[in-house]
Formats: structure tokens, C-alpha cells, sequence
């Protein structure tokens, strides 16, 4: 198959069947956790933008993640709590521009980067460490498989998954947030920062993924 020729194909059926994937027990919620690492990452960045130290993140099988966080203030706590779920949003456009792009090892190299520093310097619980290391290995079996075909399925499945994930993680951010607004997690922490409603922190969020969402998909339609 021809990957040039057929890019947008490969895409369209790629992205409907990572829909059915994520829906899959153990496996769906073990390929999500990837949207779990880039938005606590997110987190990390701003933190270190603001000094602050990161003393750990946990990365869950539930698919949800935890960072903790000394000497940030209530102006950097703000922007810390602002930064997960935007990151991951510019990070699923960047990957489907590089797909467009058939730079499908720099998306890998990307993400091993990433997985790398995490398990270097934060994620210090027990699946999130394990995790890392199946989804690495995975990472560098396919790269090292040197299969165009199988590398391009790989990062295309991801990358779809992580813009799948956008919209996902933000639609339940609105639902805790309505019914529970103190345990709705970044928008309850941008409340308490602002004193603007969880609600419309989550709707903010929900409205930002989907703009990018339609530039990523915009790519290929």
C-alpha cells in the first residue's frame, strides 16, 4: 500500500477504529494513559516555568493522573491547573501535522522523549512507572521493526487517540464538575484561584479541544 497515496484513507479508518479501541477493557484504558502522561506533563512545564518544584506525578490505571507540587503560589498555581488539558490538545494538532507531514518516527521520538523524562524525574508510582516502560518498549519495537506500514498504523492509531482523548477528558471534566464542582480537579483548582464557576473552567477547556480538534481534523478532510 502505498502510505503517500492513501494517507487520508489510512486516517479515516484508523480514527473510527480507535474509537472502538479505547471502548476495549484493560487494553482501551492502557493505550488512553497516553493522554494521561502529556496532560500531566503539560502541568510539569508550566510548573518548572515557575520555579516551582515537581515532587511527583502518578499516572493511573484508571486512565486519571496526579502531579504534586511544592513552593507554588496562588498566580502559579493558576497556571499550573491551566496547563494540562490545552497541552494535550496542541499536542494532538502537532502530531497530526507531523502525520500530514509522514513524519511518523519524529512523532515516536517525541513521545519516548517525553515518557523518558517522566520516568526520569517524576512518575514514581508503581503502574504509571510500569506503564512507561511496556509503552517504550512498544515504541521502540516499532521503530526498530523499520515496517513504514506498521510505523505509520502505530502513530496514526496514537495520535488519534490522543485527539480522541481531548474531547473525551474534557466531556467528563463537565459532568464532575456540574455534579461535583469541588472534586472537579484543574477546573476546582482554577476556582479557587479565580472564583469563577468549575463549570465554565470545564467549558473553557471543552471549547479549546474542540477548536483544535477541528484544525487537526481539518488536516485530513
Amino acid at each position: 500500500m502505498n502510505l503517500k497515496d492513501n494517507l487520508y484513507l489510512i486516517f479515516l479508518l484508523l480514527f473510527v477504529l480507535s474509537i472502538f479501541l479505547i471502548k476495549i477493557p484493560v487494553i482501551g484504558k492502557f493505550i488512553r494513559i497516553i493522554n494521561t502522561l502529556f496532560h500531566e506533563t503539560g502541568h510539569a512545564i508550566m510548573a518548572l516555568l515557575f520555579n516551582s518544584e515537581i515532587y511527583r506525578i502518578e499516572l493511573l490505571k484508571d486512565t486519571s493522573g496526579l502531579i504534586k507540587i511544592n513552593g507554588a503560589s496562588k498566580f502559579s498555581t493558576f497556571f499550573i491547573a491551566l496547563a494540562g488539558y490545552p497541552f494535550v490538545a496542541i499536542m494532538s494538532y502537532l502530531f497530526l501535522y507531523l502525520l500530514k507531514l509522514e513524519l511518523y518516527l519524529v512523532i515516536l521520538y517525541l513521545i519516548l522523549f517525553v515518557a523518558i523524562i517522566n520516568i526520569t524525574f517524576w512518575v514514581r508510582n508503581v503502574y504509571g512507572i510500569i506503564w512507561i516502560i511496556l509503552f517504550s518498549a512498544l515504541s521502540v519495537l516499532v521503530i526498530y521493526n523499520e515496517n513504514d506500514l506498521i510505523i505509520a498504523i502505530f502513530t496514526i492509531t496514537i495520535s488519534c487517540i490522543m485527539l480522541i482523548e481531548t474531547f473525551i477528558s474534557n466531556y467528563n471534566l463537565i459532568k464532575i464538575a456540574y455534579k461535583s464542582p469541588g472534586n472537579a480537579g484543574d477546573a476546582t483548582l482554577l476556582k479557587s484561584s479565580t472564583y469563577i464557576p468549575s463549570i465554565l473552567w470545564a467549558l473553557l477547556f471543552l471549547f479549546f479541544s474542540l477548536y483544535f480538534a477541528y484544525l487537526s481534523l481539518k488536516l485530513f478532510l
